[in-house]
């Protein structure tokens, strides 16, 4: 298994696994070498068949085998009182539902902590804990019945390939963009109706399958991927695709099969224009000038939820206009729609020769924002030299109000939205952190405990100066 995982940790469950009336499938005998089915689903252009598929080798256990067993798998946490309950709960509705128990699948029964294979074991929750496989490289969950991803998946930071094809998901957490080392993700064949945001931060993905869900729209940001080779959106209620993809110089192979595209574009010249809200939280986003710290929270969130112009990158909320092109690749005719902050263009023609064109001015300043009555003070008129006394009194304290007002602001990239990671559950912080190792090490609480790091520091140096004061005397 590796010694990734305290003993305290590999009693903790990985998932949680249906079971059919009165006996309990387990993993406990599976070797290593059958665990990871790299062929279990099959790419397009795959020449493997379906029998070069090697399946794993479950051990079914009698339940009235299984009570008279050692409580090696029964390890319950106390403190995790949530997880119990919501164990109980899966557990009553997967029996009034499906007439089936469902089993826990624990840390120490897995074969390989590195590369995860449990390709149609009939899961059906994953278990927060996996926030504790940080050494794993490869996840391949396919073929199950999950329903959805716990947020704790990104706590993985060294994964790279992840599949969970063929389940029931209905949608995927956004802390799926703190994997900055995943090089394959495969969601194919669920029930997925979005993709969140957060992919764009994928920065090394080469290789992500879409196909056969009910995604109706890909997000922007995908244009990020800059390594992106191959995508795949066949079977998806999908009728145009962002013009944001076009940036992806190494994408290769791109799968539009039974995708309801659009085959033209017809756009209305008049459209309505944003309201002063918007004009003004246009003007804040794109100067990023910084805004008071009581501002109201729905303002707040109102300037957090600005989208990105697909020309010129400026800032836009409800109002935007749209554009777009019909493009050939590969024999196929692909739709790609703009998203515009106004009209920059109305034909094909126009479009071609604002590239040659400096960006307009509802892009972003390139610049930091510099606030007309908040001057630099080596800039500050004021602060020349004066004879009189009077005059050197009113400009510290201009000094000190302008410093005041500086206080009373926020900058606005403190309220952008962005995913954010969960807390780790009581187990992981409380069995890794109370170890047998005695006594921690004060440098140790120093990096716990950060705000104490200055105290520690200062105190620890008086100390030793106090001891050697001593010895000199």
């Amino acid at each position: 298994m590796g010694a990734q995982l305290t003993k305290e940790q590999a009693q903790l469950p990985f998932g949680y696994v249906t079971t059919k009336s009165g006996r309990k499938s387990r993993i406990g005998a599976l070797k290593a070498s059958s665990t990871i089915r790299p062929n279990a689903h099959l790419s397009p252009d795959s020449s493997v068949t379906s029998h070069n598929v090697i399946t794993p080798e479950i051990v079914v256990v009698d339940k009235s085998s299984e009570d008279q067993q050692p409580n090696q798998y029964h390890h319950h946490h106390p403190q995790d009182e949530f997880e119990m309950s919501s164990e109980i709960s899966l557990r009553r509705s997967y029996r009034h539902r499906h007439h089936e128990n469902i089993s826990k699948i624990y840390f120490s029964e897995l074969p390989s902590l590195t590369k995860i294979g449990l390709c149609q074991l009939g899961l059906v929750k994953l278990s927060p804990h996996i926030c504790h496989l940080y050494a794993t490289v490869s996840l391949q969950i396919c073929c199950n019945e999950l329903t959805s991803i716990p947020a704790e998946i990104g706590y993985m930071k060294n994964l790279e390939q992840l599949d969970v094809c063929k389940n029931r998901l209905t949608s995927i957490p956004d802390t799926i963009g703190f994997l900055h080392k995943l090089q394959e993700l495969k969601l194919s064949e669920n029930q997925l109706t979005s993709i969140p945001s957060s992919i764009g931060s994928l920065k090394k993905l080469g290789t992500l399958y879409l196909d056969s869900n009910r995604i109706t729209e890909l997000p922007p940001e995908i244009g990020q991927i800059k390594t992106l080779v191959n995508l795949d959106v066949s079977e998806n209620p999908i009728s145009v695709l962002p013009a944001e993809i076009g940036r992806l110089q190494y994408l290769r192979k791109l799968r539009i099969d039974r995708c309801p595209l659009l085959a033209e574009f017809v756009h209305e010249l008049v459209h309505s224009p944003p309201s002063l809200m918007e004009l003004a939280a246009r003007t804040i986003v794109r100067k990023q000038i910084p805004i008071l710290q009581d501002t109201t929270q729905d303002i707040k969130d109102y300037l957090a939820n600005a989208k990105k112009c697909s020309f010129c990158g400026g800032p836009y909320f409800e109002s935007y206009v749209k554009r777009g092109k019909i493009i050939e690749k590969n024999d196929h005719q692909i739709p790609l729609e703009y998203r515009l902050c106004c009209p920059h263009w109305n034909t094909e023609q126009e479009r071609v020769s604002l590239l040659f064109c400096p960006l307009p001015d509802t892009a972003p300043d390139a610049e930091p924002y510099k606030h007309p009555l908040h001057p630099g003070i080596n800039d500050d008129p004021s602060l020349s030299s004066s004879s009189d006394v009077g005059d050197s009194n009113d400009s510290q304290i201009r000094i000190q109000r302008r410093s005041s007002s500086r206080s009373l602001t926020i900058p606005l990239s403190s309220i952008t939205k962005s995913p954010s990671l969960p807390s780790l559950p009581k187990s992981s912080t409380t069995s890794s952190k109370s170890s047998s190792l005695g006594k921690p090490h004060p440098h140790e609480i120093i990096q716990l405990i950060p705000e104490l790091a200055l105290d520690f520091v200062y105190e620890n140096d008086q100390y030793n100066r106090s001891g050697e004061n001593e010895k000199k005397s």
